[in-house]
């Protein structure tokens, strides 16, 4: 499996395999996988989800070659508080069928 990164503004707070995608859907979920950053930014990040505002603070997903993935129904990190990390998760939506069909093919 490919190993995507998530970055919260410039900063790069874990990494997700997409493990689930659809390209009807044109989505891609996965297990959250933290990097250590992303304890300080986690309140935040929680904060964002609950007002839906994740995508405007910069949270994106990028491939293993740097490309961002197009999210035109956003990105969406699934924590909340008193969560356990091993549960959250991490959505991509809205990325264009030919895209889709080559990143996850």
């Amino acid at each position: 499996m490919a190993l995507y990164t998530v970055f919260f503004g410039a900063t790069l707070i874990g990494h997700s395999d997409l493990e689930m995608h659809d390209a009807a859907m044109g989505v891609a979920i996965g297990k959250f996988l933290p990097a250590p950053e992303y304890d300080a930014l986690r309140s935040t990040c929680i904060a964002a989800w609950a007002d839906r505002s994740q995508e405007r603070r910069g949270l994106r997903v990028e491939t293993s070659d740097g490309e961002t993935l197009p999210a035109q129904g956003g990105v969406m990190l699934l924590d909340a508080e008193g969560m356990p990390l091993s549960e959250v998760e991490i959505e991509v939506a809205g990325i264009p069928s030919p895209f889709h069909e080559r990143v996850f093919s």
